[in-house]
């Protein structure tokens, strides 16, 4: 079965990706997390043993464990555009 896993890891890592093997183009187009020091990448779970070795992982998760996480303060800045939400 094939699906897509995400390695969460520090931006400094970036510098051992080759960006040939997981979905994002560039260390230039990733999302980091507020304080610019974490990030993700994303793969298929077959190429997981393949390009993972040389990189220091944090963490490996779903897609479901992933939009939680995006969804914390360390991911997620909250910006005031200076006007009130209609509801």
């Amino acid at each position: 079965m094939d699906y897509r896993l995400y390695a969460i890891l520090t931006v400094l890592e970036c510098e051992k990706i080759n960006f040939e093997q997981v979905k994002e183009t560039s260390k230039e187009t990733i999302r980091k997390s507020v304080d610019g020091l974490l990030t993700f990448i994303e793969f298929d779970c077959n190429d997981i043993a393949e390009f993972l070795q040389p990189i220091e992982v944090i963490k490996i998760v779903n897609y479901d464990e992933l939009v939680l996480l995006l969804e914390t303060i360390e991911w997620f800045e909250e910006i005031d555009l200076g006007y009130e939400k209609r509801n």
